[in-house]
């Protein structure tokens, strides 16, 4: 299963509530930009 890019921007908006922006920003840039699919798993 990958992660698309709606998902990923829901993610972020989430963090910003919860941390703030700089902390929301700063944590994404270590999420890898596209996922890997999950197959054989």
């Amino acid at each position: 299963m990958a992660v698309d890019e709606e998902a990923r921007r829901g993610l972020e908006d989430r963090l910003d509530t919860v941390l703030g922006r700089e902390h929301a920003t700063t944590l994404m840039r270590y999420l890898p930009q596209k996922s890997l699919p999950l197959s054989g798993i």
